[in-house]
């Protein structure tokens, strides 16, 4: 079974604990907003140094991350929330692209099985 709080971001504004998770709800309830392809669009800008940078669109995705956990946030208290937590929308990108060692075991296990059936 997976793990629930997989790719979850804790933070905090004047003292309340908020939880972002950048997961397929939020990445489809940006692209329902902005139009397909506007989130794979946006982290890829993130790589991209000669990207311009559309902090219209990275504070309303991470306003769908807090979105499932706190859904009578605003965008604008999203914005308070990225304001007051400089690294939050990198972490939170980050946390929703696990590296190969990132992948809780029993995802990994089942994952190894299923390519061992394969040859």
């Amino acid at each position: 079974m997976g793990d629930s709080n997989f790719g979850v971001v804790a933070l905090e504004l004047d003292g309340k604990a908020y939880k972002a998770c950048l997961d397929l709800n939020a990445l489809c309830a940006f692209d329902e907003a902005q139009g397909v392809g506007a989130s794979a669009r946006l982290l890829a800008s993130l790589e991209d140094p000669e990207a311009e940078f559309d902090v219209i669109s990275m504070r309303l995705l991470f306003w769908q991350a807090l979105a499932e956990r706190h859904p009578d946030l605003t965008v604008k208290d999203a914005g308070r929330i990225m304001f007051a937590n400089q690294d939050a929308f990198a972490r939170v990108a980050l946390a929703a692209t696990p590296q190969p060692g990132d992948v809780p075991a029993d995802l990994a296990q089942a994952d190894g099985e299923q390519a061992a059936e394969k040859t």
